[in-house]
């Protein structure tokens, strides 16, 4: 998901992801890790945003619920199967062929850790370990069919059926509710609990309505059209929100309001897709799905409003909150204001103002009296009194100009910035403070005690009545925003400046090469503890206490916003409203939005191709030793973003960094070691979460304690007896040495595959038969190889060149068996062929590679010998085999122990981007 603001409601972004797209999506769960789960006509998906995986297919079947389950989910089948999926794979729990026609709705999470199934046409089902108990019409339940469940707290659960709800336990129906008692409608489709605890039921033709199961207060419904048109198929309640899935989108119903209804916007029909599943992450962002390839978020906290009865919201010059909560916005139509809450149904009311369409209001301020101020550039000050009638005050009247940028309140002062420096209004008189030199003055912060602060264009911060300026001779010197945090301190900001304090006769600046100081700013703002930016470039806030900078732009959906100039206002509950070119935005700060960590997991870890569980660490045998392990970091509002350090401490501490989701370890000596990796977003890795996974990788047993110390006993003992015989043994020792390296090297330079031999033989005979002409020449060529070994035998070194010659020779014998699809590549200069290696090396990695990799004439494998300094590097794409080849190993153990015994230059194997190399130390010759 990249972020990109869909206005599919008038109150909040939405948006897709991009990479993790899944075919007629129709229920999703989260579980507790915090990775998405969505359930598909082909098989139920996995994804951490970025990166979308099957866990398990299940075409022609497909997903009919999907519920979060302990470290999983559980997915019910409609091949009749319900199954638990982890990390670790899936899980037959149950299987009946009465689910196939009888489709399971849903599925709920008993507090005994019971499993309830809703199936639609044999009832309810509980199932646990003692087996499954049926509850139906016989048993008391309204119906057969039913739509949904949802557990409650207490271990009873709520049925929504064809005919009603039931509220049960696991000894059967406890009571019904239906029309006769007062529902709405009979035909329930969807349930959801309110923090509160009350049920909200789902109906067919009637909308929404809350229920009380213990019958304490009466349902309160939702006239049908008021929340929903059409069946109510999901839905969510999240703080004081109710959403509503239907036919046409979701829909969003304010409870705390008495008109508060946010509804889908599209101007293409066919853009409106229904709404099958909705869920509450752990950060408190909705998704929800729609049928189609995509799942869509939205995060409930901000609210976007391009338009509001034909008022077009996206060239907002200006706005401010009064006192009875109201907000005041001017455009080029005039000046406006109505309830802060923003609905489908709330109406405007417009301010006639003098020579309208003459005044471009370019900053508004609430006074303590009740009055709105609004100042204009070239007409002076407007004053709106509490019964609507508005005066205007210009330089006649005392005013310092009538170029006026900015206006604010504080007590009984009215403080204006125009161009000629700041003017003050108290007890009906201008007190104006000229600021010559100072260019623009955009901004003006009173204090309450008679100052004031100014923001200048060429003078940094000044300050009035007391002459001076508050800012640093090196610094920044034009200031676009102030504001004042809840403890009293003064910020500041302008182009390129980064978030400064004011204060002693000096300005302090953090952050001027980070968005949005690399950009236009526009605006500052103080809550929640900390200072907002807002620019072209993004939206940063910072906290003083601290120091730490959180982005906020893809966490808020607020790409692509565009802020206009100091046009932003902070409600009495510390939400954020601000003038953008896409219209009026308010935002409501969570913990969630401030926390700049990324939530790292380990998502799965393979030693081979098999999946373990891994928990807090894992151990593994000296002979299973290759390990991938896959990871995530949790950021969805822009999964796209996230990179990730990483460090195996033991093998090597350095930090590394990748954008991919998973690393891979080869051959790990045996020793314990803690695999630790961090996601961040962006250049900064400030504030990151680690989280890791202890590693141990056991040695064989021969290094066992028990065994090393009989070993060390054994040897004392020897040693004893050697030095008794020391005289006499010490020549036989030398000779036996000597004798023992030469066994070795001997028994190494004669080690052949067998395989090779009879590969060549089965090749020999299908050419016999196939194309006799080309035998002769298979079997002078298979000569040929078998005759260099020979001549090598007695060899230590050989010049490189000699080398490619056995190489070729046998590369062409694997060419009548692979043709086109295997390639081999030399890079070598007459200097590095004149030089030596030890005998067979080259070929026997052609042949690992060849034996290890898959190869077609689609996708050659291609072997590349190329020449590094002092190496010869030959590498390979990583492609494994399906079926892997039984190997011992040999081949790289044979060259590296070749290596280790007539050259102290060591070998060295990496592997790195999915590409097997070896690099092979060139040797002067003897």
């Amino acid at each position: 998901m990249k972020g990109a603001a869909l206005v599919c409601f008038a109150w909040f972004a939405s948006a897709f992801i991009g990479k993790a797209q899944f075919p007629l999506t129709r229920s999703i769960a989260q579980d507790t890790l915090g990775l998405l789960w969505a359930g598909s006509d082909r098989g139920l998906f996995r994804t951490d945003g970025d990166r979308a995986e099957l866990i398990l297919r299940t075409n022609p079947a497909s997903v009919t619920s999907v519920l979060a389950y302990k470290k999983g989910v559980v997915a019910a089948l409609s091949s009749g199967h319900v199954v638990y999926c982890s990390s670790l794979g899936c899980d037959t729990l149950l299987h009946d062929s009465t689910l196939i026609e009888a489709t399971v709705k849903a599925l709920a999470h008993g507090v005994r850790g019971d499993l309830w199934l809703g199936t639609y046409g044999a009832g309810l089902w509980q199932f646990s370990k003692g087996g499954v108990t049926r509850f139906s019409s016989g048993e008391g339940l309204p119906d057969a069919h039913v739509n949904d469940v949802l557990a409650l707290p207490d271990g009873r659960v709520v049925v929504a059926t064809d005919q009603g709800l039931a509220l049960c336990n696991n000894e059967g129906v406890l009571r019904t509710f239906g029309e006769e008692q007062g529902a709405p409608d009979n035909l329930v489709l969807s349930l959801t609990m309110a923090p509160d605890g009350a049920v909200w039921a789902g109906t067919d033709n009637q909308g929404p309505f809350r229920w009380a199961p213990d019958g304490t207060s009466g349902p309160h419904a939702y006239p049908t059209g008021v929340v929903a048109t059409g069946p109510v198929q999901t839905l969510l309640v999240e703080q004081h929100r109710l959403w509503v899935g239907t036919p046409q989108g979701p829909v969003v119903r304010d409870l705390g309001l008495e008109r508060g209804t946010y509804r889908q916007r599209s101007e293409a029909p066919d853009e409106l897709h229904p709404v099958f599943d909705l869920l509450l992450d752990h950060s408190g962002m909705v998704w929800w799905c729609t049928g189609t390839e995509r799942l869509y978020i939205g995060d409930p906290a901000v609210l976007v409003v391009p338009e509001h009865e034909g008022l077009e919201l996206d060239d907002i010059t200006a706005l401010c909150m009064d006192q009875r909560k109201r907000i005041w916005f001017a455009t080029p139509k005039g000046l406006f204001n109505h309830s802060a809450a923003f609905s489908d149904d709330s109406r405007v009311s417009a301010v006639a103002l003098p020579d309208a369409g003459v005044l471009p209001i370019v900053s508004l301020a609430a006074a303590a009296d009740g009055g709105i101020w609004g100042a204009t550039f070239g007409h002076g000050v407007l004053r709106v009194d509490s019964t609507g009638s508005v005066r205007r005050y210009t330089v006649q009247d005392g005013l310092a100009s009538d170029n006026v940028l900015s206006i604010r309140s504080k007590g009984a002062e009215v403080w204006f910035a125009t161009l000629e420096g700041l003017s003050c209004l108290k007890e009906g008189r201008f007190i104006n403070h000229p600021t010559k030199g100072s260019g623009f003055v955009y901004d003006v912060l009173p204090m309450g005690d008679g100052r004031a602060y100014g923001a200048t264009d060429g003078s940094g911060v000044v300050v009035v009545p007391m002459p001076g300026t508050s800012s640093t001779a090196d610094g920044p010197r034009t200031f676009y925003a102030l504001v004042q945090d809840t403890q009293g301190t003064v910020w500041a900001a302008g182009p390129g400046s980064g978030i400064c304090q004011v204060g002693n006769g000096k300005v302090t600046c953090d952050g001027k090469d980070r968005a949005p100081f690399d950009g236009d700013l526009f605006a500052l703002a103080a809550s929640a503890g900390r200072i907002l930016a807002f620019g072209s470039t993004g939206t940063s806030a910072y906290d003083p206490s601290t120091g730490q900078w959180t982005d906020l732009t893809a966490r808020l959906g607020l790409q692509g916003l565009r802020a206009e100039l100091n046009s932003v206002t902070v409600g009495s509950n510390g939400s954020i409203w601000l003038a953008t070119t896409q219209g009026l935005t308010r935002m409501e700060l969570r913990s969630a939005h401030l926390d700049p960590t990324i939530r790292t997991l380990i998502v799965a870890t393979k030693i081979g191709s098999t999946v373990v569980e891994h928990r807090a660490g894992i151990s593994t045998g000296h002979d299973r030793n290759d390990l991938t392990i896959q990871f995530a970091g949790l950021h969805y509002a822009d999964p796209s973003a996230v990179r990730f350090a990483y460090r195996m401490v033991g093998l090597n501490d350095r930090i590394l960094y990748t954008g991919d989701r998973e690393v891979s370890f080869t051959a790990l000596p045996p020793g314990k070691y803690r695999f630790e990796v961090a996601a961040f977003t962006g250049e900064h890795e400030d504030h990151v979460q680690w989280v890791g996974l202890d590693i141990d990788v056991m040695g064989p047993w021969w290094q066992a304690p028990w065994f090393v110390g009989g070993a060390v006993l054994i040897a004392f003992l020897g040693a004893v007896l050697i030095i008794r015989l020391r005289e006499k043994r010490s020549a036989e020792k030398a000779a036996s040495e000597q004798e023992k390296v030469r066994f070795q090297l001997d028994a190494l330079r004669s080690q052949v595959d067998p395989h090779f031999l009879f590969n060549s033989f089965n090749t020999l005979v299908e050419l016999i038969e196939t194309a006799p002409e080309k035998a002769v020449g298979h079997v002078e060529q298979l000569s040929d190889f078998f005759r260099h070994i020979l001549q090598m035998r007695d060899k230590e070194l050989i010049p490189v060149e000699e080398e490619l010659g056995t190489v070729h020779t046998y590369f062409d014998l694997e060419r009548q068996r692979f043709g086109e699809a295997v390639i081999l590549e030399v890079f070598l200069s007459p200097t590095a062929r004149a030089r030596s290696i030890v005998p067979l090396t080259l070929q026997l990695l052609v042949e690992n590679a060849i034996k290890h990799n898959r190869a077609t004439i689609d996708l050659p494998l291609v072997i590349t010998v190329r020449e590094e300094g002092d190496f010869v590097v030959i590498s390979n794409p990583i492609r494994p085999r399906a079926t892997t080849p039984r190997s011992t190993s040999f081949g790289l153990e044979s060259i590296t122990k070749r290596y280790r015994a007539l050259h102290p230059q060591p070998m060295r194997i990496v592997t790195e981007r999915e590409v097997f190399e070896v690099w092979i130390p060139l040797i002067e010759r003897l």
